[in-house]
């Protein structure tokens, strides 16, 4: 097993990228720096190779408009060849990067990735740690169609790959007034979870509207004991937004 371990604070542009896989790779004669010629490369490759990138806003940066093409590329690999794994960390605090991304490539969330953000989801605090939620994963792009066309603001998640659906359990809790807020926390954990491993995603209520909550939970095939929450599509970015500071001191009060 090879590694190629990818320091956005390092890479400066597409060579640097491009040597940063030297190091586990070979390059025919007359290689030129572009991402076809890295497919070629890699799915040519004799040993299991796995591909570690952190810092990734800083190497989207280096790449520019060829970022997408390259999340593109390494999710392809991981999908079709099983002894290849990307792994991102995007560096830095999740918190002061997340943005609402509404715009996705069609490529598959590998499912190591899935199991990550329903672990973060499950990580989450909730009263008297009842842990109410229960997540439908949906990448059926049929049903998530469907999904996106239960609320007038969820069109957007029409195009993604994967559609998480966390739902609120009502029986068998010990604080049931408070499940909103726990599926609330579990929902903010998850995309936390989708900024730090490179992934788009947002934030679609269902709850407390009755009729979104209903339409999905006929898709769903749920009844009154599991109430959706939100619709949470996923996927690599299509798009790329600013982070803007929310912070305002007029907001803060002291008790001194």
């Amino acid at each position: 097993m090879k590694t190629v371990f990818l320091d956005g604070e390092k890479i400066a542009d597409r060579r640097a990228l491009h040597d940063a896989f030297g190091a586990a790779v070979s390059f025919p004669a007359g290689y030129g720096y572009n991402l076809d010629a890295l497919h070629d490369v890699l799915t040519d490759r004799c040993e299991p190779l796995t591909v570690i990138a952190v810092n990734c806003g800083s190497l989207e940066a280096a790449l520019g408009d060829r970022w997408p093409g390259f999340l593109r590329l390494m999710s392809d690999l991981e999908t079709t060849m099983p002894d290849f794994r990307f792994i991102s960390e995007a560096g830095g605090n999740p918190i002061f990067r997340r943005v609402s991304v509404r715009k996705f490539l069609p490529d598959p969330v590998p499912e190591s990735k899935v199991e990550k953000l329903l672990r973060a989801a499950m990580a989450a605090p909730s009263a008297g740690n009842q842990q109410p939620w229960e997540f439908f994963v949906v990448t059926d792009a049929a049903k998530i169609r469907e999904l996106a066309g239960c609320s007038p603001y969820s069109s957007c998640a029409a195009n993604a790959p994967l559609l998480v659906v966390p739902c609120a359990r009502t029986q068998g809790l010990r604080f049931p007034e408070y499940n909103y807020i726990d599926l609330a926390n579990a929902t903010e954990n998850l995309l936390l979870e989708a900024t730090h491993l490179g992934l788009g995603a947002v934030w679609l209520a269902c709850a407390p509207d009755p009729g979104r909550m209903s339409r999905v939970a006929a898709v769903l095939g749920t009844n009154e004991t599991l109430l959706p929450f939100a619709l949470v599509p996923v996927g690599l970015p299509a798009e790329t937004k600013a982070w803007t500071d929310r912070y305002d001191p007029d907001r803060v009060h002291r008790v001194d």
